[in-house]
């Protein structure tokens, strides 16, 4: 799995914060979600990107891989709805 996670803002994201992949059966985080990876980011300049990777087993169903950015709202943000994504299997 590779994620790309971009500063869409017009200031830098200067905490660290996290990025977290789940597996869903649904398009919707849900607190049964099951968590797959945890990445740490560092510091993103506006427009800069982090890329981030893993290799993990998925559930043998169909469902979604949901990531989430910022879950923890470590980051001041003027736009706290582009933070999470998702992907059918």
């Amino acid at each position: 799995m590779k994620v790309v996670v971009q500063n869409q803002g017009t200031a830098a994201a200067a905490a660290p914060f996290t990025a977290r992949a789940f597996f869903s059966s649904d398009p919707s985080l849900d607190p049964g979600d099951t968590l797959l990876k945890t990445w740490n980011i560092g510091a993103l300049a506006p427009a800069a990107t982090a890329v981030v990777k893993t290799r993990n087993t998925l559930p043998p169903a169909a469902g979604y891989i949901l990531v989430v950015v910022d879950q923890d709202g470590v980051i001041d943000e003027t736009d706290e709805t582009n933070n999470q994504t998702g992907r059918s299997l």
